[in-house]
């Protein structure tokens, strides 16, 4: 993996919304924003299904009040 390139980088960031800052292609929910980025750091087209991001991120909230998958505790101890 170590000579893996990435092909997308998608973004979430939590803010008051003010589009005119944002790549046409940025999906809105709420406070939040999605956005998608090819490896050179361009703007990159959202997928058709992105809302399927937010209502991802919003379930892993509620259940475990993390709204960006950050590892488990236990696999976060140092070894």
């Amino acid at each position: 993996m170590s000579n893996a390139t990435p092909v997308f980088v998608d973004c979430i960031r939590k803010f008051q919304p003010d589009a005119s800052h944002f790549p046409v292609n940025t999906l809105f929910a709420g406070d939040w924003s999605y956005q998608r980025f090819s490896a050179d750091g361009k703007p990159h087209p959202m997928p058709a299904g992105a809302s399927a991001c937010h209502q991802c991120h919003g379930t892993a909230l509620g259940l475990t009040g993390d709204l960006v998958f950050t590892l488990f505790s236990e696999d976060r101890e140092e070894k």
